[in-house]
């Protein structure tokens, strides 16, 4: 389940950066002995997969921000833009969807006690699409009319808060 803590948060996205700044530190002592391309290329590959998966995992603002960071690229190195392009990318159109169970709790807590199979005639388990804030569906209202049906996330308007609290912090 996506943490919504604000030091939790916090705590995440600072992880991830010390990981960075090992990553660069061990391949700064590794280019020194083998400066090649390859190695540059591996490190940088490495760095956007490790926020590709934080990103994706922390869900809203962090999760938009390695989105955009796919096509806003200007403060990425210039010779490596295109790995960065490329894995977070992944971001735009291969959003890890939440589990089932998690979302048909959200059902149940907004619609007083009802899962979204009493609610609606049909309801896809499957997500169309998973985003920064939810996921949606496909289903069926109770006389046949098919609708999409857009999830947030548990936790995730609390999680954008603490987001902005924490980027406001950082910045002040």
């Amino acid at each position: 389940m996506m943490r919504k803590g604000r030091l939790a948060r916090l705590a995440r996205l600072g992880g991830m950066a010390a990981g960075l700044v090992g990553d660069a530190a061990g391949a700064a002592t590794n280019l020194a002995t083998n400066s090649t391309k390859e190695a540059t290329a591996a490190f940088h590959r490495r760095a956007a997969k490790r926020m590709m998966r934080v990103f994706g995992d922390m869900r809203g603002l962090p999760l938009k921000a390695g989105q955009m960071l796919s096509y806003i690229d200007e403060m990425l190195p210039p010779e490596h833009r295109h790995i960065y392009n490329e894995v977070l990318g992944n971001l735009q159109l291969h959003t890890p969807p939440m589990d089932w169970d998690v979302i048909e709790e959200v059902f149940v807590e907004e619609f007083d006690g009802k899962g979204p199979n009493e609610i609606f005639s049909a309801f896809d388990h499957e997500p169309i699409a998973a985003a920064s804030i939810g996921q949606v569906y496909h289903a069926a209202l109770p006389d046949g009319t098919e609708v999409a049906v857009k999830v947030q996330y548990p936790g995730v308007a609390q999680a954008i808060e603490n987001d902005l609290a924490n980027a406001e912090t950082l910045v002040s």
